[in-house]
């Protein structure tokens, strides 16, 4: 493996290890992580954004989706708001030279 390919690998795993701490210890993630990272074959927060990288181009609209809300309590969850604000910020920023971010509420 050479050293470009070692450093993309580490920092996969890396991420993928930060996307994984259950502070809870509900153990789900590591469920579903483990499948998946079983089926792609490698880390697959690099995975998700190499696909990114090649599949969206400039000027290509982008839907990030999230939020579901958490029964029996009916309270939403928040922290998906936070992520995809900072996975839209991201993408303009490696994809888009001129940086304009539009924020719009589907209801």
């Amino acid at each position: 493996m050479e050293r470009a390919e070692l450093e993309k690998w580490n920092v996969g795993e890396n991420l993928d290890a930060l996307m994984n701490l259950d502070p809870r210890g509900y153990g789900v993630c590591r469920i579903l992580y483990e499948g998946s990272r079983k089926a792609m074959g490698e880390p697959l927060a690099m995975r998700a954004a190499e696909r990114l990288c090649e599949r969206v181009k400039e000027q290509d609209l982008v839907f990030i989706l999230t939020g579901f809300v958490l029964l029996p309590h009916r309270k939403p969850e928040m922290d998906g708001m936070v992520s995809s604000m900072l996975l839209a910020r991201s993408l303009v920023l490696a994809l888009v030279q001129n940086q304009s971010l539009s924020v719009r509420r589907i209801v």
